[in-house]
């Protein structure tokens, strides 16, 4: 349903709704019905389901998501719903605990990246290690959006043409490049991992595959590719790096959602004190 002339001008529709009818600021207006938009897009439908808006909350949820990011989807379908004369009302997820994002330690990620025996999948799980990359940007990585030279990945930020310079770590190129040689790519697709039939690689897909790879690794934990941003963050933040890189590569417009991941253990806070000590 993707740019059809009806999700657009349901969308327009909507938005002048909140506006006129509902009181909403333009921005707030604006916001929501780009929410909707973009789901009824991956549904294909301009009459979603109360179900669908439920699975699609408890999904983000357990990805990771921040829950206010989450609340703001289902407040978007209410007021869906009540446009369309529909029930849509699903309760926002609860406010979370302050507590550290759920992450993989260092040695989980290895046992992780030791078990994968596919070409293509240990390229994939090396990218999304060492780049830190959302679920959505890796799999709409394409050919062209690697440099081997520069040793970056060019990721593209939305539809208004901004994209991103990520660096990314020689290992994970070195496991990319092997996957291109073994020419198990199929010819034509632009997608970096496409699928089977080259289609784009879905997000559903690359949950799976995490979760396969966690139980394989003998991780104790549910493995989502969500997590292995966080590993990133809070791995080079314990390894002294410092904030603003970490902010940078992950790309968080707020620094307070880097801080987050400042959860290091008494035994890193120690050496890192001895390290930068200064010398009065």
């Amino acid at each position: 349903m993707e740019d059809h002339p009806a999700l657009e001008a349901r969308k327009k529709s909507f938005e002048n709704h909140l506006i006129v009818e509902r009181g909403m600021s333009r921005t707030t207006a604006r916001m929501r019905s780009a929410i909707v938009r973009q789901h009824l897009r991956v549904w294909k439908t301009l009459n979603p389901t109360k179900e669908q808006i439920q699975r699609a909350k408890e999904q983000f949820v357990l990805d990771g998501y921040h829950r206010d990011y989450v609340g703001n989807i289902c407040l978007a379908f209410k007021d869906y719903g009540r446009f369309i004369g529909t029930d849509l009302a699903v309760k926002p997820p609860s406010p979370e605990k302050t507590r550290v994002p759920r992450f993989l330690t260092e040695q989980e990620v290895q046992s992780i990246l030791f078990v994968i025996d596919s070409i293509r999948d240990r390229a994939l799980f090396y990218v999304m290690a060492y780049t830190g990359l959302r679920v959505a940007e890796l799999c709409s990585l394409k050919r062209d959006d690697v440099s081997f030279d520069r040793k970056q990945i060019v990721v593209q930020l939305g539809k208004g043409g901004k994209s991103a310079e990520v660096p990314i770590a020689q290992a994970a190129l070195d496991a990319l490049s092997g996957f291109l040689r073994a020419g198990l790519r199929p010819e034509g697709p632009e997608w970096l991992f496409p699928g089977p039939t080259g289609e784009k690689l879905s997000t559903q897909r690359l949950r799976v595959l995490c979760r396969a790879y966690g139980r394989k690794a003998g991780v104790q934990k549910v493995v989502s590719p969500h997590m292995f941003r966080h590993a990133l963050a809070t791995n080079l933040l314990s390894k002294g790096c410092p904030l603003p890189f970490v902010q940078r590569q992950l790309r968080h417009s707020r620094i307070e959602t880097t801080m987050r991941y400042l959860h290091l253990s008494d035994a890193a806070l120690r050496e890192n004190y001895e390290r930068f000590l200064p010398n009065y």
